[in-house]
């Protein structure tokens, strides 16, 4: 039976050019009014050689009959349109009456977990395995079947056959220590650390990511010398250029966020950001988990250098970005904290401003005005007017954390610590009446708008 490129008459290689050539060739010998079928399959033999990524998927799928051809033309339709039962009932189609195909069994058994069917996925992914003992690609994709469905002891059986077929597939690897360490079996994961190691490091494919593995093993062991050494491995590959793809060191970058934050050793970061110097273009995902994870660590390095902990949470909430009225109200409460207290909190601005001018530039406008201004009592008043107005009576908290502060929530509220409210001084202020800030302007046209 032909495939598409016979219909047309091409060669594999043939280019656009070509393709659209042989087209009009074939059209001109078998006109759609005088050969119908011929000229429909000419048709999907185009449309589809035609179209870099339809080609692409044609040519991943291998050398199948044109009925199934066009068929197989109908599953990726439906997939781009999420009627992934109807590509399932295709596939099956297409399977009984080309039951040697085994490309597109391996798309029936996609297709079973695209419709979260993973009991029938696992049949399909066996029957493949039988049919083929020595395909790796099947004993993974079994493997990963199997995890995901729970089956731990199946999924290290066949994880172990395809490292044993494929001893240079990193990913298995990766799964088979990864089902070892949730089962809390540590002489298996050292041991298959090891032949990991071993294993890539011949063929120098995937050796990012058991560096990574190696890592975490060694540093959760509690040998730091030894898992800093991997991760000095692994800049070493980075600048090399040796074999190593884009994906590897995405997913080790991940692994090794989780170590570090794990096992505390936020210290070892730089090497992380090292990594995402040398290898660009990661995903924005990963990035903004590798800049928030800096931040974290900045924060800390503060709160060990003994900073309060409503200047760290302003601090936080800024980097969050989020401009919600929650969130606003929450800096305004944290505001009014450091300006009701502004002689407690005047040395860690100093020291913020002058040794982490970064951090200072954050929230530069606040902080400078804080500093400077010789009117705090104002400052405070306007900012808990704003509260008031939403019925918010915020509690305040002081440098030296004596005090705390809460909006309208104070079912987190520490009973040790002492807790102070803000009440207002003196008898309550008429709009008509002076401004108690000193401004000369009445009440409703200065602090009370």
């Amino acid at each position: 039976m032909k495939n598409y490129y016979d219909v047309l008459g091409i060669e594999r290689d043939a280019d656009e050019r070509q393709i659209k050539s042989a087209y009009f060739k074939a059209v001109r010998k078998y006109p759609p009014e005088r050969f119908p079928e011929e000229f429909k399959q000419i048709r999907a033999a185009y449309e589809t050689l035609s179209d870099a990524e339809s080609r692409k998927e044609y040519d991943r799928i291998g050398d199948i009959p044109y009925e199934a051809a066009y068929l197989y033309d109908q599953v990726q339709k439906a997939r781009r349109e999420r009627r992934h039962s109807d590509a399932t009932d295709i596939l099956k189609m297409i399977v009984k009456w080309h039951p040697s195909l085994q490309n597109i069994k391996v798309e029936l058994a996609r297709s079973y977990e695209y419709e979260n069917k993973p009991g029938k996925a696992i049949k399909v992914w066996e029957e493949l395995c039988q049919l083929d003992p020595a395909n790796s690609f099947y004993s993974y994709e079994l493997a990963l079947s199997y995890e995901n469905r729970g089956w731990r002891k199946k999924a290290i059986e066949y994880y172990e056959k395809t490292v044993t077929l494929e001893p240079g597939k990193a990913n298995a690897w990766r799964f088979l220590i990864g089902c070892h360490k949730v089962a809390d079996e540590h002489k298996q994961v050292k041991e298959r650390t090891l032949q990991a190691l071993e294993a890539v490091t011949e063929t120098q494919e995937g050796v990012v990511l058991i560096y990574a593995f190696a890592f975490d093993y060694y540093i959760q062991a509690g040998d730091k010398p030894v898992a800093e050494s991997y991760l000095t491995n692994i800049i070493d590959v980075l600048k090399s250029g040796e074999n190593y793809t884009h994906n590897e060191v995405e997913l080790a970058l991940q692994d090794l966020l989780n170590s570090l934050f794990k096992s505390g050793n936020e210290d070892m970061l730089p090497y992380l950001l090292q990594m995402a110097e040398l290898t660009p273009d990661f995903s924005s995902k990963t990035l903004d988990k590798l800049k928030s994870a800096a931040f974290d660590v900045k924060l800390n390095a503060l709160e060990r250098e003994g900073y309060p902990g409503v200047l760290l949470s302003i601090l936080h909430q800024i980097e969050t970005g989020c401009d919600c009225q929650d969130c606003v109200n929450d800096m305004l409460a944290m505001e009014a904290s450091i300006l009701y207290d502004i002689q407690g909190y005047r040395p860690y601005l100093v020291r913020l401003k002058d040794e982490h001018p970064d951090l200072y530039a954050m929230h530069f406008d606040f902080f400078s005005e804080a500093l400077v201004t010789h009117n705090h009592e104002k400052l405070f008043y306007t900012r808990i007017k704003k509260l008031e107005r939403q019925s918010l009576e915020p509690l305040l908290k002081s440098a030296d954390g004596s005090k705390r502060y809460y909006n309208d929530d104070e079912s987190d509220a520490d009973p040790v610590e002492q807790v102070s409210t803000y009440r207002r001084e003196g008898p309550k202020i008429g709009r008509n009446d002076p401004c108690p800030c000193g401004s000369g302007k009445k009440y409703k046209k200065c602090c009370g708008r």
